[in-house]
């Protein structure tokens, strides 16, 4: 998290996060994968370059006469407006007075100052689940939803549809003796390779590493010899609520197989609901070398403004005029750029 100057004592922050109680971090398995750079912007408008893959071959031309016109393909620019996020936390000076259970007394820190640690925290993971989010909508989807009060709009990175196949009937991964998961497999592959990417890692559901692994073609091909449980970090990855379940070698083709079962809760209503980031029977196949970004645009913010602050996050705190209310806000502009579409394919294994 980047935060910028602002009201609250910066030596105070860094007291604050030392006596922060212990919690899980939000679930970051898809960004750590996919996002190899933060671009902070001056501008709420985020340009996304779309780069494809570009394999046509030079065609011959006579040595005399004019060129031979070709089309503009392989690049293209799209411009969006980076999604915004503004939340609040108010406290009065109850909140000065009441310890939370388990803090010790004796620490010399205010009561106030852990409990603005805590809030800090909590309005920095909520903006960390929102991006994973977005990577995970983007992956299976091609698009970003941006809806909230008072919003509604897409993030579309216009990726071909032949990348978001939908597996007929008689083909889904639930019927034994009609598909052909290496087939699809093998076909996704090569769609990516068309496209100048190498397959390297299939993600997927729970259901659908069920009946990947049920399958006995699969079995087949399994490749446990090269599974190193030390490099996968199986730890980290089960902390991430992802399995690390094998490779796979076929025809020229290699993956290394992940199922991912993480949840993020959000507001349904009043009451709390939790739903999970990848879809029932997703499998998302990507390739090598994919350029994936996670963008932040212009704050809507003065004092931001003021300070020439660029960053994914900015954290203000102040009073109300008569000093009856304290308000710690957390502001950031977040949004996942998918540059290469193409270097992914999401099938949808049961329809």
């Amino acid at each position: 998290m980047t935060i910028g100057i602002d009201p609250i004592n910066q030596t105070s922050v860094r007291a604050m996060q030392r006596a922060v109680e212990i919690r899980k971090s939000p679930l970051t398995f898809l960004t750590d994968r996919l996002v190899k750079e933060r671009v902070n912007s001056d501008s709420k408008y985020i340009e996304i370059d779309k780069i494809s893959g570009n394999r046509f071959v030079a065609q011959y031309t006579p040595r005399y006469g004019g060129a031979l016109a070709i089309g503009k393909g392989g690049y293209g620019n799209l411009i969006h407006i980076a999604p915004y996020v503004k939340h609040e936390i108010s406290y009065g000076s109850s909140d000065v007075d009441v310890r939370d259970a388990g803090v010790d007394p004796y620490s010399g820190i205010s009561n106030l100052d852990l409990k603005k640690a805590r809030w800090m925290l909590e309005l920095d993971q909520r903006i960390t689940t929102l991006e994973e989010l977005q990577v995970a909508q983007a992956l299976q989807t091609g698009k970003i939803t941006v809806l909230g009060e008072g919003v509604s709009y897409e993030v579309d990175f216009q990726q071909d549809a032949l990348h978001l196949p939908v597996l007929a009937t008689t083909a889904c991964w639930d019927a034994p003796t009609t598909n052909d998961i290496l087939g699809n497999l093998a076909s996704w592959a090569e769609l990516l390779r068309n496209d100048g990417f190498a397959e390297q890692e299939l993600i997927l559901s729970k259901l659908a590493a069920g009946y990947l692994l049920s399958d006995t073609k699969v079995k087949a091909v399994f490749d446990m010899i090269r599974f190193n449980p030390g490099e996968i970090k199986m730890r980290a990855l089960k902390d991430q609520h992802a399995t690390y379940l094998g490779h796979m070698s076929w025809d020229g083709f290699d993956l290394d197989l992940y199922s991912y079962y993480g949840t993020y809760d959000y507001l349904n209503g009043s009451a709390k609901a939790s739903a999970a980031y990848m879809n029932s029977y997703s499998a998302i196949m990507l390739g090598a070398g994919i350029d994936a970004r996670m963008h932040y645009g212009k704050l809507e913010n003065l004092a931001a403004q003021a300070q020439g602050f660029k960053g994914s996050r900015f954290l203000s705190n102040y009073m109300s005029l008569d000093g009856s209310q304290g308000f710690l806000k957390m502001e950031s502009s977040p949004m996942f750029g998918l540059h290469t579409p193409e270097g992914v394919v999401c099938a949808t294994v049961k329809s």
